[in-house]
């Protein structure tokens, strides 16, 4: 078990594509579902990546919120990308599906991801976790 300065005891949780985080809060434990995703970059738009996910749409952040997401981290190795969510708990990646109550939370939601998926990138794949820190 790690220790996190000002969160308790904090592990992962093999759940099948699932990654999980424990907080210890007052000896009760507050499971969040982690995904891991990839996706592969277009070349000639790695700076306008960079400059719209700095200027990510606010019904955008709003709708990932209300769907669950607790925290979203994108990575970038050459044109590899790299997504880590975590989410509330009792949630999980359908909420991002189409016709999902996040995608109807805004236009500017679907533009947003229209335009991730056709601009940017093909769409992510979920990674799925093969070994554990828990097995140790």
């Amino acid at each position: 078990i790690l220790k996190a300065p000002d969160v308790g005891d904090f592990f992962f949780e093999d759940r099948s594509l699932e990654f999980h985080s424990r907080f210890v809060f007052d000896a009760e434990y507050v499971i969040m579902p982690r995904f891991f995703m990839k996706a592969t970059l277009k070349p000639e738009k790695e700076h306008q990546y960079i400059e719209e996910h700095d200027n990510i749409y606010p019904e955008v952040t709003a709708g990932l919120r209300e769907a669950g997401v607790v925290s979203l981290y994108i990575w970038k190795d050459g044109l590899s990308l790299f997504m880590l969510i975590e989410m509330r708990e009792g949630t999980d990646l359908s909420v991002f599906g189409e016709g999902s109550e996040y995608r109807r939370s805004s236009p500017r939601v679907i533009e947003w991801e229209d335009k991730m998926k056709s601009d940017f990138h093909g769409g992510w794949t979920q990674i799925k976790e093969i070994h554990s820190s828990d097995d140790w």
